[in-house]
């Protein structure tokens, strides 16, 4: 995927972010926790017709700043916040406020949202990379590196405007519409989740199937040989020998599993949001392994259930859906 976020697709998505927003206090505290890392010095913006260049103003002086220069990001990056707190500020008050008010804000937070989208636009005519601006350093740090990856798929058609090649048409739609919102993303990227906790239950849950059968158990449970598992299945487990299940990637010296998630994101406060996408729904082993990820997450505790989305065949076939889920479930926790 391209490592930058086009000036117009951020613009558009703090917008719907500031409008979908519910509480802005965890948001305020972030930024203003933000800035007070955000050392010395302001930026200067020069406009000369049509090139933007950039100033350090401190102590009385005011220092030019190549386009390359980690400095110039800096400053860059904490008038952008300082700016954004304004805003924040001002939504968070004007639901307090008198009716009478409200007016006198909603057009003070009008301006303000306008200069914000000015400043974008002179940092993108300024060559900059809006990414790593706006997103905080863990977030580009994660959205920039490599990352393990399942197999790169075949079906070389799907790709999206980004670059992102998907397994089928309805995660292109998927990835594309994620772009047209900046909503910054890694396609299947590899999770470690830790479940000896759970196979332990697991295991029980089989010993007591064979003490009540009165059969005798085998003499190793959950063991996986070459993707295959090398014992019988009790009927009530025989979900975790499907064809693709993740279980075929249990470790037993480490307890841990492997997951390829279908997208994932990472929010302001540097958590995890994972959206599992369900198509083919009339193949039950494709359902099945969806399934079985997401419950895996809730079931280890590894992600919260506000953090876990899904998304189905049906879903992608109306696009008002599919814009709606990422306006009110992803970008309100992307940007602040």
């Amino acid at each position: 995927m391209k490592q930058y976020i086009s000036a117009d697709a951020f613009k558009r998505s703090i917008i719907e972010a500031l409008k979908e927003k519910q509480d802005f206090d965890p948001s305020l505290k972030l930024v203003r926790g933000f800035l007070s890392q955000a050392g010395p010095g302001t930026l200067n913006i020069c406009r000369r017709r049509k090139y933007v260049s950039f100033l350090k103003y401190e102590n009385g002086r005011q220092i030019p700043l190549r386009k390359s220069s980690s400095e110039l990001y800096r400053l860059a990056r904490k008038r952008y916040l300082t700016q954004l707190l304004t805003i924040l500020e001002l939504y968070d008050i004007s639901s307090s406020y008198e009716s009478r008010r409200v007016g006198s804000l909603l057009h003070e937070r009008n301006q303000m949202v306008q200069k914000l989208m000015n400043l974008i636009d002179d940092y993108e005519k300024g060559n900059l990379n809006i990414a790593r601006i706006v997103m905080t350093p863990k977030q580009y740090n994660w959205y920039t590196k490599p990352f393990r990856q399942k197999t790169t798929p075949e079906a070389r058609h799907n790709i999206t405007g980004g670059g992102v090649i998907t397994r089928s048409k309805s995660e292109k739609e998927l990835g594309n519409a994620f772009e047209y919102w900046a909503a910054f993303y890694h396609y299947e990227e590899r999770m470690t989740i830790y479940v000896f906790e759970l196979v332990k239950a697991l295991k029980s849950q089989v010993q007591e199937y064979y003490r009540k059968s009165r059969l005798n158990p085998p003499s190793q449970l959950f063991y996986y040989s070459h993707g295959t598992c090398i014992w019988n299945v009790p009927p009530e487990l025989q979900w975790m020998n499907a064809p693709g299940s993740c279980w075929r990637t249990y470790n037993e010296r480490t307890g841990n599993l492997t997951i390829y998630n279908d997208f994932r994101f990472m929010t302001a406060d540097s958590t995890t949001v994972i959206l599992e996408h369900e198509g083919l729904l009339d193949d039950f082993v494709y359902r099945n392994n969806a399934t079985e990820r997401i419950s895996l997450l809730k079931l280890t505790g590894a992600l919260q259930d506000e953090s876990i989305l899904e998304t189905s065949e049906w879903e992608t076939g109306d696009v008002n859906l599919i814009h709606t889920k990422i306006k009110r479930d992803i970008l309100p926790r992307l940007w602040f």
